[in-house]
């Protein structure tokens, strides 16, 4: 409850320093981070108004009252076939500003700005955002247990790894695994991607049957508590070519070269940059086709990004991937990828699981 009150609290100075005499939160993620409560209200209007002035305001539909008996907030119900938004307007202001969710429904914000066609409305994004890529200790502490769980079943799906499985079987291995560990949910459908399949970055696993020479590139994630693990590793089936393990050293030399340069106050750009520069060094500076990572929490992929383009900055308890990769067209892929807490000093990989090449 302390953390939930100190991210009200930090949410409310934010809002002042904005400007912002309301904000509007309603999405999933969103709201389970300042309530603690995980609902899925899907096309109801379920929403926390948090003002300047005042105490919190849940508007949610009737059936989830139970889930608020203990608030000591004020909560509106509202009945299936009632006006929801004329509900939550007259406890807005006539006037001022009011940011909005992004995350929200463009439909619920048509709605509200009918309503209250004198409010300002705004987007929300940099100021929730801006908080949620901070992490505070309880946060930190769940994605280190996720990262631990994470790694113990990427190391029991890389030692499963056999010729003749296919695709498909090794991704319904990977959901038993997970379901050892006590994780029933995924933070996103999982990548196994099997000799040229490889070369396709969010390659959808299919019947493709594991070969003899075959590079295989497995990405997993996991919801622990709501909150996401993600990591890459690739593995290689009974023997490699000279190629393979060229381009598999130079991707891990470019991802440590990524972790090597996240410090706080270092621009993301740089960091894009460090990875890149090792990968083009090495001849494979066109096949590195996406951005170096993304931020990890409630959602798999937030904010930070980290992108040549970026001009955000590193900051001490930021939680993100680094993750280069390299894609041959119709031949092989290779990813690494950790998630890093961002630290005083430089940063700590939440995954553990060794980046040696494994042959199995």
């Amino acid at each position: 409850m302390e953390a939930l009150n100190s991210r009200l609290t930090n949410a409310v100075q934010r809002m002042r320093q904005q400007g912002v005499d309301a904000l509007v939160v309603g999405s999933v993620a969103n709201f389970y981070y300042f309530t603690g409560k995980w609902i899925e209200p899907h096309e109801r209007l379920l929403a926390l108004v948090i003002r300047g002035e005042g105490e919190p305001l849940v508007v949610s539909p009737e059936m989830h009252r139970q889930d608020f008996e203990h608030s000591t907030w004020e909560c509106l119900f509202w009945w299936d076939g009632e006006d929801a938004m004329g509900v939550l307007s007259r406890h807005l202001q006539e006037t001022g500003t009011v940011a909005i969710d992004s995350l929200w429904s463009s439909g619920h914000l048509l709605s509200l700005m009918k309503c209250r066609p004198r409010v300002a409305f705004v987007d929300g994004e940099p100021l929730l955002s801006g908080m949620r890529q901070v992490k505070d200790e309880t946060e930190l502490a769940i994605i280190r247990e996720a990262g631990g769980i994470a790694d113990r079943v990427m190391g029991a799906l890389m030692k499963s790894i056999a010729p003749g499985m296919r695709e498909r079987e090794l991704v319904e291995l990977l959901g038993s695994l997970w379901k050892k560990e006590g994780v029933y949910e995924q933070s996103f459908a999982p990548i196994v991607a099997a000799g040229a399949n490889g070369a396709r970055p969010h390659h959808v696993p299919d019947d493709t049957v594991v070969k003899d020479g075959d590079m295989i590139i497995l990405d997993i994630g996991g919801r622990l508590k709501h909150y996401c693990s993600d990591m890459t590793r690739t593995v290689c089936v009974g023997s490699a070519s000279d190629e393979m393990r060229t381009v598999y050293e130079l991707v891990r030399a470019a991802q440590q070269a990524g972790l090597d340069a996240v410090k706080p106050g270092v621009p993301f750009s740089e960091v894009d940059r460090a990875v890149r520069d090792v990968i083009t060094a090495g001849g494979y500076g066109d096949y590195f086709t996406h951005r170096t990572g993304h931020g990890l929490g409630i959602d798999v992929h937030e904010l930070p990004s980290v992108h040549g383009a970026s001009e955000a900055i590193v900051e001490q308890r930021m939680v993100f991937s680094v993750e280069p990769g390299i894609y041959l067209p119709g031949r092989f892929g290779v990813r690494i990828e950790d998630i890093v807490i961002v630290t005083e000093s430089g940063c700590e990989p939440v995954n553990k699981v060794a980046k040696d090449l494994l042959i199995v």
